[in-house]
């Protein structure tokens, strides 16, 4: 049948330049061997084409739509995983190792390229480390601090932000989009869960000492031992079979969060 004897409506007549102008799509010669082998035996009819081959033979338009949500797909994940960890301040002279990569602590650009996600770094003594994570999370690294960085945070996904302390101090306050997150840091003796709030984690040789300053944290030595400690309260844990004691807020940790805090002021505005 002649184009000139088919009532085409405008779309159509696109779609069916679109497919002209997709060209000849050519079979390879195993398609060609094997097609002749079905059509011997009779069981052409039975096999379906080839998904790559049903593909090629679709209308321009519907490639390129395809194409269109799965570059969209890719953006929104990308953008969903939220802002990445960034070098806030550093204070003091000396040396921070991130995943066993030895830097000076005034080299700030070679330290922005190395801390990521889940790095380990440790911060010598004399030095202290602030990262930023956007408007979700402000974290500190004290003097002879040993840590991992917590997983970015993401914008829509309410997977926790995990952290491991092996040794030393970390001081965090949340920002105004962390609503919806949560922080573990894990160490030897416990867990911490943060919902919102300003703490410190302090790691020593047999304990963990967790002073929380605003807000509330869950804090226990394991999942089934959580328990909600309350802002001017301190909890620590005790390596072996030590029940754990809830206090007062420790006063130097205390001093130090509130310091924390002051220097940082408006960090979130």
């Amino acid at each position: 049948m002649k184009d000139h004897d088919m009532k085409l409506t405008p779309e159509e007549k696109r779609v069916q330049e679109a497919i002209r102008d997709l060209g000849v799509v050519d079979a390879d010669e195993a398609f060609r061997e094997r097609l002749k082998h079905d059509f011997m035996r009779g069981t052409i009819a039975g096999r379906q084409r080839p998904l790559g081959f049903r593909v090629a033979l679709r209308p321009a338009w519907q490639i390129a739509f395809l194409i269109a949500v799965a570059v969209t797909a890719g953006f929104l994940l990308l953008w969903a995983r939220g802002p990445s960890w960034k070098v806030h301040a550093v204070l003091g002279k000396g040396k921070i190792i991130v995943n066993d990569q030895a830097v000076d602590s005034h080299a700030f650009a070679r330290l922005s390229e190395l801390i990521r996600a889940r790095a380990r770094v440790q911060v010598s003594e004399g030095t202290e480390l602030d990262l930023l994570g956007d408007d979700v999370l402000l974290l500190e690294l004290a003097s002879g601090s040993d840590v991992t960085i917590p997983d970015r945070p993401r914008r829509w996904f309410t997977k926790p932000l995990e952290s491991v302390l092996y040794a030393g101090e970390i001081r965090l306050q949340t920002g105004p989009s962390f609503a919806g997150h949560r922080l573990r840091v894990q160490t030897a003796e416990g867990h911490i869960e943060v919902t919102g709030t300003a703490v410190s984690v302090y790691k020593g040789n047999d304990f963990t000492c967790v002073c929380v300053l605003e807000g509330t944290a869950r804090i226990g030595k394991d999942e089934g031992r959580m328990e909600d400690v309350a802002a001017g309260l301190r909890k620590v844990m005790f390596s072996g079979d030590q029940p754990s004691v809830v206090t007062a807020i420790e006063p130097h940790h205390e001093e130090e969060l509130l310091k924390f805090l002051n220097r940082n002021k408006g960090v979130f505005d």
